[in-house]
């Protein structure tokens, strides 16, 4: 029997509500709501509901990841 971790098989489909996504991003719902709003963040609806991938969540986390030299720190201050 296949696995999840065998090639060739998609893992599993997560979807997410919006106190999900907000829960695992540590903001608030309106947060996401204007996230998604702007288009940054994709949402899909099912049964009237709005759900999240959470690939969607995890690739907009890596979109917006610091750490690079070149980066500015938050607030957009720079160390001397």
């Amino acid at each position: 029997m296949p696995t999840a971790t065998s090639p060739g098989v998609a893992a599993p489909l997560v979807l997410l509500t919006f106190a999900e996504a907000a829960r695992m991003l540590r903001v608030s719902q309106m947060t996401i709501r204007r996230l998604v709003e702007r288009g940054l963040l994709p949402c899909c609806r099912v049964a009237r509901r709005v759900r999240f991938r959470m690939a969607d969540i995890e690739a907009y986390v890596a979109e917006h990841m610091r750490g690079g030299s070149n980066d500015k720190p938050y607030g957009g201050a720079q160390d001397t």
